[in-house]
């Protein structure tokens, strides 16, 4: 009788064993400031659970009213994680996209061996690129849904042994990314080049023999007709500020490659949206 029994267990527990890690949280995606509908959030909840599971890898989004204390967003998207026990299998594989409504942070933070192998800074930068500008626009469902595609297809290209990094560029978001700060150090170089040909054509062209030193003298005699007043503005100057990064263990910043990784086991991107 008792052999019988445990026959009748053991399966049970062998499935519980292997299969219950991945349904044990099952909260991928949680608005506590309201910025999705129960619909929306159904909706993006199903797609992290789908992609989770078939990746085994955790994808999650946190949208908080603000952060427990004076922690930084990084640090208090670790607690999250952490007190949630967030992740998938033994080494806890996950990323994490949170916000914080009050002083509008966000962070995208990885852990685990493969989640840092496939959310590269250069992977988190394109996530940057595809959901910040939405968030500060209040587009909150597009831009988790493109948190969402990111984080399958880094994962994707992980498991080809080919993560999205700096040395494998092939989608088009990768390729505008890249061109950007292509474009950033091309502009650079060519700025001062061409103001020393803008000039010297300026100064071929504005000799002094014949100049008249009256304005009336270059108006026509039947005066002239404005149709069209525009402004054009030649130039345009950015200041950008990078992100500070810390303890690296596999490489890290674009130069190089690879995922910058903190003695606490995980990678993050930060900033303001």
């Amino acid at each position: 009788m008792m052999k019988k029994f445990i026959r009748i267990l053991l399966p049970i527990f062998v499935f519980l064993a292997l299969f219950l890690p991945v349904f044990a949280i099952d909260e991928y995606v949680r608005d506590d400031y309201g910025v999705l509908t129960q619909e929306e959030i159904q909706q993006l909840n199903q797609k992290a659970a789908r992609i989770s599971q078939e990746q085994q890898c955790g994808i999650y989004i946190r949208v908080m009213p603000n952060r427990e204390g004076e922690a930084f967003i990084e640090d208090y998207a670790e607690i999250i994680y952490k007190r949630e026990n967030l992740g998938i299998g033994p080494d806890k594989n996950g990323i994490l996209l949170i916000l914080d409504m009050n002083e509008r942070y966000y962070d995208i933070a990885a852990y685990g061996d493969r989640s840092n192998r496939a959310f590269t800074d250069f992977a988190k930068s394109i996530m940057e690129d595809d959901i910040v500008e939405r968030m500060s626009k209040g587009n909150y469902y597009e831009a988790f849904n493109y948190y969402l595609d990111d984080a399958e297809y880094d994962l994707q290209r992980e498991a080809m042994g080919e993560p999205v990094d700096v040395n494998h560029v092939h989608t088009i978001a990768e390729q505008k990314a890249q061109k950007r700060r292509v474009a950033t150090t091309v502009a650079g170089t060519v700025s001062p080049l061409t103001s020393l040909l803008i000039c010297l054509g300026l100064r071929s062209r504005n000799k002094s023999k014949g100049l008249r030193y009256d304005a009336v003298d270059y108006i026509p005699r039947n005066g002239i007709q404005l149709n069209v007043v525009s402004d054009q503005f030649l130039y345009r100057r950015e200041h950008r500020t990078p992100r500070p990064k810390v303890q690296s263990s596999s490489g890290g910043g674009f130069g190089d490659g690879g995922t910058t990784i903190n003695s606490g086991g995980f990678s993050h991107s930060s900033g303001k949206f």
